[in-house]
């Protein structure tokens, strides 16, 4: 995940490992500006419903 949020304009990335339940992670990413978070969710979005199984039976978008 490192790599693909600095690719998509994060400038800094961490993940953390919940003690308390040892099959939880935390993700964090900091992007510059508002602008910059709002493409990620919406690249992150697009790459979601692309990958649905439900994307085989609906037309693209993109």
């Amino acid at each position: 995940m490192r790599v693909v949020r600095l690719r998509d304009g994060a400038i800094r990335w961490g993940i953390f490992h919940d003690t308390a339940d040892l099959t939880r992670y935390l993700e964090t990413f900091i992007v510059e500006s508002w602008v910059d978070h709002l493409r990620q969710y919406e690249l992150f979005t697009i790459h979601k419903l692309n990958n649905s199984p439900l994307s085989i039976c609906q037309p693209s978008r993109i």
